[in-house]
């Protein structure tokens, strides 16, 4: 009796990861498996980048790099998609690809784009990309097969320099500048520390307002006032709500539940 732990099949020519665990005889799961060279295994956890035209993989202590692909022309913004075997790139003629790091297939998507990323959990074949070669462009996704394309229409009246999807479906997006030379508007951002940040709208003048420490949840601006909860600074210990100004100055609580 033989065990498979894990793994990836095949479905209309694109790779997936296993979700069951095998077990059988040799001649039973020998059908079910075959040998990847050792450069494309999937054995630890994966970081991506790319230098001119070559895609590297990596542990995420770097200690041991491989080339998984060398393309055309040089290699921009690749990002790893969420089960860790394929990458979407673009390439320095503003085409998206994705390149599946299993089965070492690079699929064309058709598309224009200046920067890709994955969709969230609940979209783990979807790209969601700049359309278009400008520095500024419209959000828009496609399956990584290069179908479905379409447009995100409800920003569709905007343009954006950068892009961030998270696991659960939330989109944080930086837009460009009102006017050019002109910062525009200050965008509230928490990262990824739990510091509450404010920026502007073209990516610039990045400044802390509420740091980690204070553990602010739910953060919203009314006015001139930045409103939050917090328990690690609250005067009882429970969950209360604060107000500070648009620096972070002037701190006070507001309710004593």
């Amino acid at each position: 009796q033989l065990y498979l732990f894990g793994g990836f099949y095949l479905d209309n020519d694109m790779v997936y990861e296993w979700p069951d665990n095998l077990a059988g005889s040799n001649a039973v799961l020998n059908l079910k498996s075959s040998n990847y060279p050792m450069k494309l295994q999937q054995r630890d956890e994966v970081v991506v980048y790319a230098r001119d035209k070559t895609l590297y993989r990596n542990t995420p202590g770097f200690a041991r790099e491989r080339v998984v692909h060398e393309h055309g022309s040089n290699i921009l913004n690749p990002s790893l998609s969420r089960n860790g075997i394929d990458v979407c790139f673009t390439d320095s003629n503003g085409d998206l690809y994705v390149f599946n790091m299993v089965s070492a297939k690079l699929t064309d998507t058709g598309t224009s784009s200046s920067l890709c990323q994955w969709g969230p959990n609940n979209e783990p074949d979807r790209i969601y990309y700049l359309a278009g070669t400008n520095t500024h462009a419209k959000l828009a996704r496609v399956d990584r097969d290069g179908s479905n394309l379409s447009m995100i229409t409800e920003v569709n009246s905007f343009d954006f320099k950068n892009f961030q999807i998270l696991g659960n479906g939330s989109i944080n997006l930086v837009g460009k500048s009102l006017l050019a030379g002109v910062a525009g508007e200050r965008v509230l951002l928490k990262d990824s520390t739990g510091a509450i940040k404010t920026i502007d709208s073209d990516g610039d003048n990045e400044t802390e307002v509420i740091e980690a420490s204070v553990k602010a949840k739910y953060p919203q601006v009314y006015g001139n006032s930045i409103y939050y909860l917090s328990s690690d600074t609250s005067s009882n210990g429970t969950t209360n709500l604060f107000r500070a100004d648009l620096n972070g100055n002037d701190r006070e609580q507001i309710t004593f539940i």
